[in-house]
Order: C-alpha cells, then structure tokens, then sequence
C-alpha cells in the first residue's frame, strides 16, 4: 500500500468513525476543554468535570447492546476480515506465507 492510498484510507477510517453525532461531540468538548485552559486555567475543574462526565457517557453509551449511541453495531466481521477465522491451523500457516 502507498503513502497516499494509506492517507486515504486512514482519513476514510475517521470519517466512519465520526459519523457518530456522540464521537464529534466528544471531540468538540475536548477542543472547547482545551481552548479553556489555555486561556482560564483557573477552570480546571470544571474542564476536568466536564470531561469525565462526557466519558461517563460514552462508556454508558458503549454498554447498550442495541444502541447505536456511537455508531452502527457490528453483528459480524466483514467478509476481507473474516476470511481466514474458519481455516484449519494448516491451512492459516500456509495462507500466511510461513511454509511448514
């Protein structure tokens, strides 16, 4: 794989993952608790607690099965991935290009 089509596929990677309205708000708040401090460092605390509370949620958003809090729920591996989960260890070795 190239620079270029790694850079694409990277930056295709956090598109996905960004579609989430819960994932930008997360990082818009980061933003903001950053910006904060550099300019009111005597608000620490309430970036601290903004911060923690923020992933409170998300970790509350994680444990909901069904939910799509933080995006689509995977119910199974795609088809590149899980190609090689069924072989038989003979067959991922030779697969793998390490011969036995």
């Amino acid at each position: 794989m190239t620079t270029g089509n790694r850079e694409a596929h990277g930056s295709a990677r956090l598109r996905r993952w960004l579609r989430s309205p819960a994932l930008r708000l997360t990082l818009a708040l980061h933003a903001t608790g950053v910006l904060t401090l550099a300019l009111q460092p005597g608000l620490w605390a309430w970036v601290v607690t903004a911060l923690v509370a923020n992933h409170v949620v998300l970790i509350g958003g994680v444990f909901c099965l069904r939910g799509r809090f933080l995006g689509p729920t995977l119910s199974r591996l795609p088809a590149a991935v899980a190609g090689g989960l069924g072989a038989k260890p003979e067959q991922a070795k030779g697969q793998s290009g390490e011969g036995g």
